[in-house]
Order: C-alpha cells, then sequence, then structure tokens
C-alpha cells in the first residue's frame, strides 16, 4: 500500500480505518501491526495501542487520595466510566451511580462516601482523538459522629459535616457563616445559629454548639451540636401522640 499526503483517512489490510500519518497524528486503537512504504520510499508502522490508558494513581494530598484520568470508551478497572462529555461538562458513571453534569472544579459526593472533584475535561469531535476527564477522588472518611457526655444537660455531643449523615438519619440541609438547618429522622429543624435550640417531635432537643463554614469546595463546612434525649415516660407519650395522630 502506498500512503499519499492527500489521503485523510487509511484503511489497513483488516478493515480498520485510521487517520494517514502523513496528515494527523494516530490515536486510534488498531489489532496488530501493519507496515508499508510511505510514497518517498521509506516505511511507515501502525503500532499495537490497545493496553487501556484509563488508570488512577495515589497521590501526596491532604485532599484528595488518588488522581485518576479516564478516557472515554474506556473504563478505570471496570466500575468508572464516562456517560457523557462535552467541552464543559461531563458526566460519571461510578459503580453504578451516575453524577450529576459536573464542570472543572466541580465535585460529586458518592452514596459510598467518596468524594471526586474534576480536575480537567478534555473534549474533541475528531475521529481518532480521545475524550477524557481528569479527576480526584477522596475514600469515604466518617468523620460526622456523635459521642456521650458526662454532662447533667446533655446526652450527645455531635459533629456533623455537610454531605455526610450520622448513622444514615441526621443530615445538614443547609449551612451559611451564621445559621444551619438539620434533618434528623426525617424533622427538619428552623434555620438556627450558635447557641439557639430545637425541640423534636420525638422529645429529642438539639442546641448548636458551633457553625464552621467554608464556602470553597477544598474545605468541608460542618456543625457542631448537643442532644438531649427524653426520659423513658416521655418517650411512651410521644410513641403513643404520633401512633394515634
Amino acid at each position: 500500500m502506498i500512503l499519499h499526503p492527500d489521503m485523510l483517512m487509511v484503511t489497513l489490510p483488516n478493515g480498520v480505518q485510521v487517520h494517514n500519518p502523513l496528515t494527523a497524528c494516530i490515536s486510534q486503537t488498531i489489532d496488530v501491526q501493519f507496515s508499508g512504504p510511505l510514497v518517498n520510499g521509506t516505511n511507515w508502522t501502525f503500532v499495537n495501542n490497545s493496553h487501556p490508558k484509563s488508570k488512577c494513581v495515589d497521590v501526596d494530598n491532604p485532599l484528595w487520595d488518588s488522581y485518576c484520568e479516564l478516557y472515554e470508551g474506556e473504563s478505570i478497572e471496570n466500575h468508572t466510566f464516562i456517560e457523557f462529555i462535552s467541552s464543559d461538562l461531563v458526566k460519571l458513571n461510578r459503580d453504578g451511580e451516575v453524577t450529576n453534569s459536573l464542570g472543572e472544579g466541580q465535585t460529586y459526593l458518592f452514596s459510598s462516601g467518596e468524594k471526586l472533584m474534576v480536575k480537567d475535561i478534555y473534549h474533541s469531535s475528531y475521529q481518532g482523538y480521545d475524550s477524557k476527564v481528569a479527576f480526584y477522588l477522596k475514600e469515604p472518611v466518617i468523620r460526622s459522629k456523635c459521642v456521650d457526655v458526662d454532662n447533667p444537660l446533655w446526652d450527645s455531643y455531635c459533629e456533623l459535616y455537610e454531605d455526610e449523615s450520622i448513622e444514615n438519619h441526621t443530615f445538614m440541609i443547609f449551612i451559611s457563616y451564621d445559621f444551619v438547618r438539620l434533618s434528623r429522622y426525617g424533622e427538619i429543624t428552623n434555620s438556627l445559629s450558635v447557641g439557639e435550640t430545637y425541640l423534636f417531635g420525638s422529645g429529642e432537643k438539639l442546641m448548636v454548639q458551633d457553625i464552621h463554614y467554608a464556602p470553597t469546595v477544598l474545605s468541608d463546612s460542618s456543625v457542631d451540636f448537643y442532644i438531649d434525649k427524653p426520659n423513658i415516660a416521655v418517650r411512651v407519650i410521644n410513641w403513643f401522640k404520633n401512633l394515634f395522630s
């Protein structure tokens, strides 16, 4: 086969079409290696590039555990795929959970607790050139929790981080520099500032101790609060009230 500079595409003996190496770089995967003469008499070679390029590597970063590059049409260990990619947005599928459409610098928290931040989006609409996304991953860390305290007014002291939960029943609905709203067992509090309290229908009482608001995507907002649980008699009364309400 003789290659000419004005041939944009070349069909190999196995039927695969690739870009002419005289006019463009080759990035399309082919099955085997072929060689042949160019118009000036020298040889050309198509090299087998069938090994995957998508991967994650560990990073020495206090905010992230891994840095990943994922190419369209490939996967990372058969569990992370590109669902959609454009010049400024990407949607990823990780273990069956699909992210929102994310731009560079935006984050997504998976139900597993893993956190992802898109670093760069490289989109190509030309055949033979691969689109890819680069992103960071943070493994889940259990930071939100409640601990018992030796305090005559309160039973537990709790720390709750944004986008996390305490035992899947207490979540942060809203947070700002001065106010926070929480959901506990499905009941949502008013907007509370430091020192303010809220009485739940269950009889539990909550008081906000501190609000730590972080407006950047690289830091996590959190709230500290106390919980006072009702005694047994109050719990039974509230149970009957809820039963017949």
